[in-house]
């Protein structure tokens, strides 16, 4: 395999070797492990890229048999842990998709350099189906639709916590708003609208 700039052949991590690592200004930024072309990714293929990541200190991997491309962040704390934060077919990848096209830039060297990496993952955190089921459960927006069915029918009597059940058990599917994801999504709505009204205090206060 020819060496390219910036990158390292079979980098040591311990005993053992990752398949490739890419520096950005001679900073250790990315380790890809790959498989051979076409093979199935399993589990342990999973759990060992994480392994190099996790002990060479660094957020994001790559695991790849040449066809199929996963990117892995991994979050270090009391314990290891990772996330999936995409995956593509490059058979499957189109020109034409805005999608495919801006996935594709997260492995360039230009994406490398500029964090696209970061950026993708915050966007993706913040819009998914968990972000929007926590929102469309959330207080406000509980009231803007019992106020719109009382407005339709008037003799309608409806309590918003009733509504707020309805709305999470009913029209919601529970995948959205059950797990460690949709509780993270719910926090960080919560979080958003206390800053938004401590900036309303304090701008009434100012006033």
């Amino acid at each position: 395999m020819r060496q390219i700039r910036g990158t390292d052949l079979e980098h040591q991590i311990k005993a053992t070797y990752c398949d490739l690592a890419v520096k950005i200004g001679g900073k250790l930024r990315l380790l890809i492990e790959v498989k051979s072309a076409g093979s199935s990714l399993a589990d342990n293929h999973l759990r060992q890229v994480i392994d190099y990541g996790a002990h060479q200190g660094i957020h994001w991997v790559i695991l790849t048999n040449a066809v199929e491309w996963r990117l892995i962040r991994i979050y270090v704390a009391n314990q290891i842990s990772h996330e999936e934060v995409c995956r593509f077919d490059l058979a499957g990848v189109s020109p034409k998709n805005q999608d495919h096209l801006q996935q594709l830039f997260l492995f360039a060297k230009e994406g490398l350099t500029t964090d696209a990496m970061d950026a993708f993952h915050q966007q993706a955190q913040l819009f998914n189906k968990f972000t929007v089921a926590a929102i469309v459960c959330s207080e406000p927006v509980v009231s803007v639709v019992r106020r719109e069915l009382r407005r339709l029918f008037p003799d309608l009597k409806v309590a918003p916590e009733n509504l707020a059940t309805l709305i999470a058990e009913e029209v919601i599917k529970r995948e959205a708003v059950e797990g460690d994801k949709a509780k993270e999504a719910s926090a960080r709505i919560n979080k958003a609208l206390k800053k938004m009204e401590r900036a309303k205090r304090k701008e009434a206060a100012i006033v």
